[in-house]
């Protein structure tokens, strides 16, 4: 078949189709062709064009923005058919796409049909183009669906380069990545993923990177930090993959990035709330039982000791109660900023709760260090404060441990050694320090264990009540009343006296509880000693009385005054009968409203006795102006009234005075015989102590009072009889504050 017959035959492929000889020259085309070019006719002449023309025409002529590629091959040419069709994507003048069609074949005479059935070559070859007609649109949709998809999609995202040189290079981002870092795309492509990661995370992009770049993985996912163009800091999850259209072909990474920053920031804002002070911003406990841990550990390891400080403000309490807690809190803060600057960077301060902080030293184990140290702290946090216009002198009791290089210790026994220090230092004088030593341990231990026995002694009916007497000097050294004193028949320790165990109860609050109880025991037993004793009030002679010792810090509250209440009611006593001891050193401190509460207790009848007078360093003309009615000479003064003037002067004097104002005068401590002698001598009328009597049961003392004609059962009412359910103790109300006097706390 000619050639240009088979070309014309070709006339309704729309594609521009040109057919070459084996040698590269053209021999026919069709009408397409002709339209493609120029002047429509350009390749008029087929034998005038090489294909290298035609070649170099297309590309001149192509208004694609994409480079022309070389031209697929759509059939191989070989032994038998020697023919080959190969294809590329161009534009015409028109501006609309079409393919280039060029058949090449050996066309020597006789020609030789590429397509011997006509009908079917022209329709395989129009199926061809239509197929690459359609391959071709399906690509550039899938490219405009990646491109929107890309650009438009909520999650910030970067496509990069993996070229040799240029990795990490940014080819495109999206929207969404623009508004992430505050910059324009045209700010962004061109530059290089590290330009816009926080320096401190760039060493985590590059190795990713790497990674990638060398095939060594496909994805990557991990955590790092932009900067946006205002310089924030944004916090982010990133995943990386590697994408490639073909083997040899070139290599890109596309980046998604999730903005984490505002979760992070709550994660950190928790971990802030979980190891610091909210109101401070310190450690708190358990920050500081980590790094002294961490301490611990490296002392085992470098063979450096530490040291650790626990430091207690001084009546901080006032401060909260007086000027309120916003002031107080005010304060705790200044306190917790003078530590800081007080100490080095490598240590650590912490606020354990309330007023009570610590610090870490790491490396100090020298003594004469650590108290240079501890008095440099002491001196920072008492310097005067003005807070809510008012100027507060604060101080602070700071107890110390210092752990050597060598032995197993565990952090929160170290805590608990520098709490016993700090107490040791409080009641040493507060605005000190102490150091631990081991004996505090073992009293530690002793004290635990009374609060734990006392805890359990009320209701194991562990304790009881002595009494020692008072006997009046004026009528041949007769009973008229005695002192209840507290004892505890402990189980494994024996008979403990007050001074044993009272401390731990005010310290702890179950002095109310055993308050309450020893009120309602001494007006019960007063009770049952007015009823044996009975027939003495037949000779005008007063009942006896009976003194009981309370606390100054807790006359006013509810629950002494439910105590004495529920006292007086339960035992049908005349309130005359019970008399209130206070110490002169606590009452000293007594506020105006511990004055009107004595006075109504007065006013309810019952009689009020100024305890150890002349230890408080008040003056005679003191009691004038408060509402007692005996006054108990201190044993101080007794001790001395037959060998030195100085106390005897002392004994007059009080005397005087309290004889002067109407006021009864016990002596406290009398051991002798002569010294109850120059009493009585003096005008002393009451007196007290071993000389008269040692502290001993109720039923001792009955028996010592008793009319000598009654029978001994008379000491006590039977018990299941009315009496006796009367004058029982109960549970309810309580009373705080016992105190023992020297007496009862020194002897048996």
């Amino acid at each position: 078949m000619d050639p240009a017959i088979w070309a014309q035959s070709l006339e309704s492929v729309p594609d521009v189709l040109v057919l070459v000889s084996a040698d590269g020259v053209v021999v026919a085309r069709n009408m397409a062709a002709g339209q493609f070019f120029e002047t429509g006719d350009h390749l008029a002449a087929a034998t005038s064009h090489t294909a290298a023309e035609v070649t170099e025409v297309v590309t001149r002529c192509a208004r694609s923005s994409i480079p022309i590629p070389l031209p697929m091959q759509l059939a191989p040419v070989d032994d038998d058919r020697q023919w080959s069709v190969t294809g590329a994507r161009v534009s015409g003048w028109t501006g609309e796409h079409s393919w280039l069609v060029l058949v090449r074949g050996v066309l020597n005479a006789p020609f030789v049909d590429p397509f011997p059935d006509l009908d079917v070559g022209v329709d395989q070859l129009s199926q061809e183009v239509s197929r690459r007609h359609e391959a071709e649109d399906a690509l550039r949709t899938s490219e405009e669906r990646f491109r929107l998809a890309f650009d438009f999609a909520m999650t910030p995202m970067v496509l990069g380069s993996l070229a040799n040189g240029e990795v990490g290079r940014i080819l495109r981002v999206n929207t969404a990545m623009c508004e992430l870092l505050g910059r324009r795309s045209d700010e962004l492509v061109g530059t290089l993923v590290s330009d816009h990661t926080h320096p401190e995370d760039r060493k985590i992009t590059s190795d990713a990177l790497a990674d990638l770049s060398a095939r060594q993985i496909n994805t990557w996912q991990g955590e790092k930090r932009y900067l946006r163009a205002d310089g924030e800091v944004i916090d982010a999850v990133v995943r990386k993959s590697r994408a490639q259209h073909q083997a040899n072909g070139p290599a890109y990474i596309v980046t998604q990035i999730d903005d984490v920053t505002a979760s992070r920031a709550a994660e950190r804002r928790l971990v802030q709330l979980a190891l610091h002070d909210d109101l401070t911003g310190l450690a708190n406990r358990t920050l500081l039982l980590d790094r002294l841990s961490g301490a611990l550990d490296r002392r085992q390891r470098t063979g450096r000791g530490l040291s650790l400080l626990f430091l207690d403000l001084d009546d901080f309490k006032n401060v909260n109660d007086s000027l309120g807690h916003p002031v107080g809190d005010a304060l705790l803060s200044t306190v917790a900023a003078r530590l800081t600057d007080s100490v080095r960077a490598s240590d650590t301060v912490a606020r354990l709760g309330g007023d009570e902080f610590a610090v870490l030293c790491d490396g100090i184990d020298d003594a004469d260090d650590i108290s240079c140290f501890a008095d440099r702290i002491l001196a920072a946090v008492s310097a005067p404060v003005q807070l809510d216009d008012r100027r507060i002198v604060p101080s602070a009791s700071i107890g110390v441990v210092t752990v050597q290089a060598v032995g197993e210790v565990r952090p929160d026994e170290v805590l608990r050694d520098a709490d016993l220090a700090m107490y040791q230092a409080k009641r040493g004088g507060k605005n000190r320090f102490a150091s631990f030593d081991v004996d505090l341990r073992t009293s530690s231990m002793d004290r635990m264990d009374i609060e734990t026995g006392l805890r359990s002694a009320l209701a194991a009916d562990e304790l009881h009540v002595a009494y020692q007497p008072v006997v009046d000097l004026r009528d041949g050294q007769r009973i008229t009343g005695a002192e209840a004193l507290l004892r505890w028949s402990h189980p494994t320790r024996g008979e403990l006296l007050p001074g044993d165990f009272l401390v731990v109860a005010e310290e702890t609050g179950m002095i109310e509880d055993i308050g309450a109880w020893i009120l309602k025991q001494a007006a019960s037993d007063a009770v049952s000693w007015h009823l044996a004793t009975g027939a003495q009030q037949d000779r005008l002679t007063p009942p006896p009385t009976i003194a009981v010792n309370v606390a100054v810090s807790q006359i006013g509250g509810v629950a002494l005054r439910r105590a004495i209440d529920s006292a007086l009611e339960d035992s049908l006593i005349e309130p005359s009968h019970i008399q209130l001891e206070i110490t002169e050193h606590q009452f000293m401190a007594a506020s105006a409203a511990t004055i009107n509460e004595l006075v109504a207790l007065r006013e309810l009848g019952l009689l009020l006795s100024l305890d150890d007078f002349g230890t408080g360093y008040s003056s005679l003309g003191y009691l004038k102006h408060f509402p007692f009615d005996i006054v108990k000479l201190d044993r101080s003064f007794v001790a001395g009234v037959t060998t030195d003037a100085g106390d005897r002067a002392i004994i007059t004097a009080i005397l005087g005075l309290a004889s002067a104002l109407g006021l009864q005068t016990v002596a406290e401590g009398v051991e002798e015989a002569e010294q109850a002698e120059v009493l009585t001598e003096l005008g002393c009328q009451f007196g007290q102590g071993w000389h008269f009597g040692r502290p001993e049961p109720l039923a001792a003392l009955v028996e010592r009072t008793a009319p000598q004609d009654a029978p001994a059962s008379a000491s006590a009412p039977a018990p299941g009889s009315a009496e006796h359910d009367r004058t029982q103790c109960s549970d309810a109300g309580s009373v705080g504050g016992l105190q023992l006097d020297a007496g009862g706390a020194g002897r048996p």
